[in-house]
């Protein structure tokens, strides 16, 4: 079973958003914000070069689940992996240098 959930971030200090969110999925309906990719292109002469860039200043950085701190990617998918299908979790995470929290309703694709 895949979760929508399912990319798991990566560890930039403490957990943050490290892929992009699915599309309408629900952790992108509660507000829940991911990194932007940047693709710039450049011609020189009859050569086309493209160069992506991860821009991961807006992302949320998840700082907990239900109130549990998570530390890890591995935390992070640990706990995520408890629930099941239309449970609601409440991440707290980091956004502008704030603490919020968003209640998340997972489901599966």
């Amino acid at each position: 079973m895949r979760w929508a959930l399912r990319h798991y971030p990566t560890v930039l200090r403490r957990v943050s958003v490290g892929r992009r969110l699915v599309q309408g999925g629900p952790a992108q309906q509660a507000g829940l914000r991911g990194y932007r990719k940047i693709v710039q292109r450049k011609q020189q002469g009859g050569i086309l070069y493209q160069t992506v860039t991860i821009d991961r200043s807006q992302a949320d950085r998840i700082l907990a689940i239900d109130g549990k701190p998570m530390r890890t990617g591995v935390q992070f998918r640990d706990k995520i992996l408890e629930y099941q299908p239309g449970n609601v979790v409440q991440l707290t995470v980091l956004r502008d240098g704030k603490k919020i929290k968003l209640p998340i309703t997972l489901a599966a694709d």
